[in-house]
């Protein structure tokens, strides 16, 4: 078991470094933050709550229900590999651009958004 949590780790520790990479690249190609944190934080959906509830399970439910089929066959493997992977990513992109954002403050928010999910 200990085998399978050093690979979980170093595929999760290398899709952070790739979306802290990733980050910067695109901050130096474009010369400004490319981060839509300020839009997520501001929207407000203007529909109702029922029809939200299932536009977000359309959207979000689709990759696991993808998953899910994808676990019960030989499929599973590499597709826990890419999530990994992309959840790495994603998780090293939110801490650079909250860093790029917010500085010292913005690094504090985002290790407070990734708690919950190291529990």
């Amino acid at each position: 078991m200990k085998k399978y949590i050093r690979i979980f780790l170093l595929l999760y520790l290398v899709g952070f470094v790739l979306g802290i990479a990733g980050a910067n690249y695109l901050l130096k190609k474009t010369g400004y933050q490319t981060s839509l944190l300020p839009f997520y934080l501001s929207f407000a959906p203007k529909v109702e709550k029922r029809i939200l509830f299932w536009q977000l399970l359309e959207k979000r439910g689709g990759c696991f229900l993808l998953g899910a089929l994808c676990g019960t066959t030989v499929l599973g493997v590499p597709f826990g590999g890419i999530s990994l992977l992309w959840a790495g990513f994603l998780g090293g992109n939110l801490i650079t651009l909250f860093l790029l954002e917010y500085g010292l403050k913005g690094m504090a928010a985002g290790l407070a958004c990734l708690f919950p999910q190291a529990l």
